[in-house]
């Protein structure tokens, strides 16, 4: 039971991300924690945003002709 209301807040969680482009880990670690332990719902919750963020790859309808690069001398001294 535990797995299919996880499955469902993982769909809602995944709605919200395409509606407004963020929400995902929120809306797991928030709504998982009602239902299971919460340590294993921040690792579940890991997972669950890893493999669906590759799937939303393949449908994203924006085909992009620009070739976008990024400068890691500045990015990772802003990182740090």
């Amino acid at each position: 039971m535990d797995y299919l209301l996880i499955s469902l807040v993982a769909l809602s969680a995944f709605f919200l991300k395409g509606v407004t482009g963020t929400g995902t880990t929120m809306v797991i670690v928030a709504m998982g924690s009602l239902f299971i332990d919460p340590k294993l719902t921040v690792v579940l919750a890991s997972f669950i945003n890893i493999f669906g963020g590759l799937t939303m790859i393949r449908v994203d309808p924006v085909n992009s002709e620009r070739n976008v690069t990024v400068n890691m001398d500045v990015i990772i001294p802003i990182s740090v």
